[in-house]
């Protein structure tokens, strides 16, 4: 019997962790949970947020395009959306996730009729485009891995091709 005795799951006690980030990360992965992540520095970048204010962008030309909204209420909404990306870039700039937030921070610099932004969007539409969207960063980021991975085996196949190839028969 080669028993040394009983065996020990891993203690979060044990790591030598220096900050409570790095802590939980150690937790997380001890407890064999999938912590969700960007997939890549532009899926970091591409935030909630961002989205939202791209979802807005689109919404104020199609609300004129198709004019759900006055002419006359095109300039300051547009204002407004710039102003509410723009000062969310800022230090201490606020970059909230609710529909209603964002309304709010676009009506700051625009007119309150700057709601009407939202004229024929529900937030369940826009948080369905959102998660749309970072689906797809997702299949780009993984596309690009996969990408990467085909790339690295066929040079290590054309460096190593005599050492595979077949004898001559």
């Amino acid at each position: 019997m080669l028993s040394a005795g009983p065996a020990l799951a891993a203690d979060i006690r044990d790591m030598a962790c220096k900050t409570t980030a790095e802590c939980l990360s150690e937790a997380d992965k001890l407890a064999g949970r999938v912590v969700k992540d960007a997939t890549s520095a532009r899926g970091k970048a591409q935030d909630q947020f961002y989205w939202m204010g791209r979802i807005n962008m689109a919404s104020t030309v199609m609300l004129l395009e198709e004019k759900i909204i006055p002419a006359a209420l095109g300039k300051p909404i547009a204002e407004g959306v710039f102003y509410s990306i723009q000062q969310a870039e800022q230090p201490g700039g606020k970059r909230p996730t609710d529909v209603l937030q964002i309304e709010r921070i676009i009506s700051e610099q625009a007119d309150p009729e700057a709601t009407l932004i939202h004229s024929g969007r529900s937030r369940q539409d826009m948080l369905a485009t959102y998660r749309v969207a970072l689906i797809r960063t997702a299949m780009l980021d993984s596309a690009d891995a996969l990408l990467a991975a085909r790339k690295t085996l066929l040079d290590f196949a054309a460096q190593n091709a005599a050492r595979f190839c077949c004898a001559k028969r």
